[in-house]
C-alpha cells in the first residue's frame, strides 16, 4: 500500500468519502511528528509546471505575492529543470550588463548586436557570467522568464511538463504510435499495471523491460474481444485501461514505424533528470537529490545488473521504490 504524509488538518479538509469512489472504511496512521504540523503543498512540491503555467500568463514569479513563499532551493531546481527542457529563457540585468540564458547557454547584449553568445573560456569574459554563476545568485538579480515556443506548446498538453516532454520526444523521433500508448499509461498514475510483470509462480518475469511490458499489456487489450475477462485474468482495473485508450486515441496522430529500443532511448533522455546508479547493496542513489531507492520486485529490473537506470516516479511504501524503470543511454 502507498503510504502519502498528511497531516489532520489536512485530513479534515477531505472529510466525506476520503478519495474513495465507493463504500468502504479508511483508517489513518499519524507518526508523532507529521500529525499536527501543517505544511503547505507550495513548500514540498515541484514548482515546475506552476511556473510554467504563471509564465505563460507574463506572471514573472518574482513579482508574485505568495500567501507562502516556496523554499528558494525548489524554485531554482524547476528553473534549472524548465531551462534544460528549453520550455523557458531568462533576460537578466546585472549592474550595467544584460544577459539572457537560454538553451544552457548566455548570451550578452551588445549595442550593435544584439545579445551574443558569451564565451565563457575567454580569459576576457573572466569576470563574465556563466549559467551556474548567474543561476547561483538569482534572487539577488532583476531578472525576468520567458515561455519559449516549445514551452507553449508543452504548457498546452494536459500532462506534467515531464511527461509532455516526454510524448513531444516520440513524435520528434517517430515513435508516436508506442510514445501515445506508454504516455496514456504513464499519465493515469497508477500503480497496478507494474505488478504483472510477476508470473503464476509468483517470480518476476526477468524478461524485457517495464516499457515493452506496458506496450504488450495495452497492445493486448486493444485487441481483446473480451475486454472485463482480459482485465480480471490481470488483475488489472477495467475503468483505468478505458481511461488510457480514450487519452491514447486522441494523442496518437499516426502508426508509424516503431522500434522498442528507439523507445527506451527517448525515455531515458527523457527522464535523465532521474538517473540513478546501483550501489553494492542492491539499492540506487539518485544523483540529483543523493537518495537511495529502490527497484520493486514486480520491476522487469528486479535483481538485473544494470548499473545505471532512470525511472518516472517514486512511491512509498516500506521503502522508497521507483515506479516504471528504463535504462540509461549515455
Amino acid at each position: 500500500m502507498g503510504i502519502l504524509a498528511i497531516s489532520k488538518e489536512s485530513v479534515e479538509q477531505r472529510t466525506g468519502r476520503c478519495n474513495r469512489t465507493g463504500p468502504g472504511i479508511c483508517y489513518r496512521l499519524y507518526p508523532k511528528m507529521k500529525m499536527l504540523p501543517l505544511i503547505p503543498e507550495i513548500k514540498r512540491t515541484d514548482l515546475s509546471n506552476c511556473i510554467l503555467q504563471l509564465t505563460n500568463f507574463g506572471i514573472n514569479i518574482f513579482d508574485c505575492e505568495f500567501l507562502d513563499y516556496p523554499p528558494q532551493s525548489n524554485v531554482l531546481y524547476a528553473i534549472q529543470f524548465l531551462l534544460k527542457k528549453k520550455l523557458i529563457y531568462l533576460k537578466i540585468k546585472n549592474g550595467n550588463k544584460k544577459y539572457k540564458i537560454a538553451d544552457n547557454c548566455v548570451y550578452i547584449k551588445n549595442k550593435n548586436k544584439g545579445y551574443v553568445k558569451l564565451d565563457v573560456d575567454n580569459k576576457k569574459n573572466s569576470n563574465d557570467a556563466s549559467v551556474s554563476s548567474l543561476l547561483d545568485n538569482i534572487f539577488n538579480l532583476n531578472m525576468k522568464i520567458f515561455i519559449t515556443n516549445y514551452g507553449k506548446i508543452i504548457n498546452s498538453l494536459p500532462f506534467d511538463a515531464n511527461l509532455s516532454c516526454f510524448y513531444q520526444d516520440c513524435l520528434s523521433n517517430n515513435v508516436s504510435y508506442y510514445g501515445s500508448m506508454l504516455t496514456a499509461m504513464i499519465s493515469l498514475n497508477n500503480y497496478n499495471f507494474i505488478k504483472n510483470c510477476i508470473n503464476d509462480n509468483g517470480k518476476n518475469s526477468g524478461s524485457g523491460s517495464d516499457l515493452e511490458f506496458l506496450i504488450n499489456l495495452f497492445e493486448h487489450y486493444l485487441i481483446s474481444e473480451n475486454k472485463f475477462n482480459f482485465c480480471k485474468e490481470k488483475g488489472i482495473s477495467q475503468k483505468f485501461l478505458e481511461k488510457a485508450c480514450n487519452i491514447f486515441h486522441k494523442l496518437n496522430k499516426k502508426k508509424d514505424k516503431n522500434d522498442i529500443l528507439i523507445l527506451e532511448k527517448v525515455f531515458s533522455d527523457s527522464f535523465s533528470y532521474n538517473k540513478s546508479i546501483k550501489e553494492k547493496d542492491g539499492s540506487y542513489t539518485h544523483l540529483e537529490s543523493k537518495r537511495k531507492v529502490y527497484i520493486h520486485p514486480t520491476s522487469c529490473y528486479f535483481k538485473k545488473s544494470e548499473k545505471q537506470i532512470v525511472f518516472v516516479d517514486v512511491l512509498c511504501t516500506t521503502k522508497e521504490y521507483i515506479r516504471i524503470v528504463g535504462k540509461y543511454y549515455p
